[in-house]
């Protein structure tokens, strides 16, 4: 399974992106920490703990068992500077901690029907073989729209 979230809308809040599944936008919304990253610095240059998104980039997830949210979720793996990244439902900010939150809709700095869209999500991820995540930024991505609930 190929993800690809393409971040579209930055504020000094959050990050909000588009979700594709192999190549088609599953229309899931993403929320993450605002970007403060600095391309080409090491992590260590920008970072603010708890407040920052993760780096653009490749990553392998797996599915495993969450001792602070006590479920299985998904665990990105080898994010530079990050430890503990995952994706599970929330809908503003301050329900991340440089997680990636996912939602049906988004309004504003939030994503909405965010159950619904992790469970979705993670019903899909849980067939997979194996999941990779490429986040990157795109603008406009073709066929798609960016009109906030």
């Amino acid at each position: 399974m190929k993800l690809a979230i393409y971040r579209f809308r930055f504020t000094d809040v959050c990050t909000v992106g588009q979700l594709f599944i192999d190549g088609k936008f599953a229309s899931i919304y993403t929320l993450e920490d605002p970007v403060l990253e600095i391309l080409g610095e090491p992590v260590s240059k920008w970072k603010v703990p708890g407040k920052s998104a993760i780096p653009y980039g490749d990553y392998r997830v797996i599915i495993n068992h969450s001792t602070r949210f006590k479920r299985e979720l998904p665990l990105l793996l080898d994010v530079d500077g990050f430890d503990g990244v995952r994706m599970h439902p929330g809908n503003r900010a301050e329900d991340t901690e440089g997680c990636i939150l996912v939602g049906k809709r988004w309004i504003r700095d939030s994503v909405l029907d965010s159950c619904v869209a992790f469970n979705e999500l993670f019903t899909a991820m849980r067939k997979a073989r194996g999941i990779d995540l490429t986040i990157t930024f795109q603008t406009p991505m073709p066929g798609a729209t960016y009109q906030a609930a």
